[in-house]
């Protein structure tokens, strides 16, 4: 994951979201997300490897797991083989060398997770 580009991205949405706050309010809620931000970060490390096949193995705090991929128009879905009720497929998009995951979750817009391609 690039730990840069999403504490980035979460400044923007911040400076934006929370500008009409009063100050001490606004100060709270930035430690509240960047408290956030440090969990997502410890929970999501790691890497995932996409095959050809259309499967892939991402290795993080969790241990591995298996997922199998599809493309569609520019967007990449991944849903996990052995899914729990609570897991929900992902979609992301490309840009550059950087893949933006965020769950496939009717009317909930999520903060996208930036993962970059290691060469």
């Amino acid at each position: 994951m690039d730990e840069a580009a999403l504490r980035a991205d979460v400044d923007a949405v911040m400076a934006e979201e929370f500008a009409d706050l009063p100050v001490d309010a606004r100060l709270h809620a930035r430690d509240a997300m960047q408290a956030e931000v440090d969990r997502i970060i410890q929970t999501s490390a790691g890497t995932i490897q996409f095959r050809a096949d259309g499967t892939a193995t991402s290795t993080g705090a969790a241990g591995p797991s298996e997922w199998v991929w599809t493309s569609t128009d520019g967007v990449i879905r991944l849903e996990k083989k052995e899914a729990l009720v609570s897991d929900v497929p992902l979609l992301g998009t490309i840009v550059g060398d950087t893949l933006y995951l965020e769950p496939d979750v009717a009317g909930e817009p999520g903060l996208p997770l930036p993962l970059t391609r290691k060469r």
